[in-house]
């Protein structure tokens, strides 16, 4: 099944206002299904597989895992032998500058080696 994973606490995906315009208008014309934290995001990769796109906020509020810590679940699945969408799309809606170029290094560096996999 394809479908696009929208992960934030607090944010639809019609309220990201930032980024580029090149960017902005995926949230307003595509359908997302929305994870507002860590385990919801994980029951929803387990069951209807691996998302053909995904955006994430860093922070999904207190005492919960991170946007990064999904992305390392989501890896790990990768390792694990789970195959990759073929264009495959990730997207890093979070405010928090730090934790977004993080994200964004953390999948430059993976996602990339299993691409077609």
């Amino acid at each position: 099944m394809q479908y696009n994973l929208f992960i934030d606490d607090v944010l639809d995906p019609i309220d990201v206002t930032h980024g580029s315009v090149g960017v902005k208008h995926i949230y307003r014309e595509y359908e997302w299904y929305v994870a507002r934290n860590w385990h919801e995001a994980r029951e929803m990769i387990l069951s209807l597989g691996f998302p053909q796109m995904v955006s994430l906020d860093d922070d999904l509020g207190p005492n919960e895992p991170s946007g990064s810590d999904i992305s390392k679940f989501m890896v790990n699945m990768l390792l694990d032998g789970v195959k990759m969408p073929e264009n495959f799309v990730y997207h890093v809606h979070s405010l928090n500058p730090t934790a977004a170029e993080h994200i964004r290094e953390y999948w430059g560096c993976m996602a990339s080696s299993f691409k077609g996999k």
